[in-house]
């Protein structure tokens, strides 16, 4: 996180980073095996795989203090990759409002947005899409002498 305005009013800047994903990949299907004997067995048989990966960003942010213990925050961040057969894209928004009830403590809520999708048309093609929004509600703690300067 970088600011590129910070007047203890309204800090504005870019970010960069790394969002992690945990994702559980299930695959199932049936397997159909004939003998000389005409005989047909059917199997059903699946597989699940869970794995965590991580996914680079770079975006935005705003944050202004109406007052000193009221800050809105706004961040977009946003990541696409096309190479070869593959195509990935990565767009998460965030706004919300805060309210710091005392000097280190707050509690705040707003609406996040997350859509991420991995397309390989290669040899085993594969289509991965995951969309989330909804509100969010928290509780902040933060340090220093000013919200509005706070992560």
């Amino acid at each position: 996180r970088y600011s590129f305005s910070n007047d203890g009013r309204l800090d504005a800047g870019f970010t960069m980073g790394l969002s992690t994903f945990q994702f559980n990949l299930g695959l199932e299907g049936e397997v159909e095996v004939s003998d000389p004997n005409r005989s047909i067995t059917i199997a059903r048989d699946g597989t699940e795989e869970n794995f965590i990966a991580p996914v680079p960003f770079i975006g935005i942010f705003i944050d202004y203090a109406f007052t000193p213990p009221l800050v809105m925050r706004v961040k977009p961040e946003f990541f696409r990759l096309e190479a070869g057969d593959f195509d990935v894209r990565f767009v998460e928004s965030r706004w919300t409002l805060d309210w710091y009830f005392s000097r280190h403590v707050g509690i705040g809520a707003g609406f996040n947005s997350t859509d991420l999708s991995y397309s390989d048309t290669g040899e085993t093609p594969l289509d991965v899409e995951y969309r989330y929004s909804g509100a969010l509600f928290y509780l902040s703690f933060v340090g220093g002498s000013t919200p509005a300067a706070a992560p």
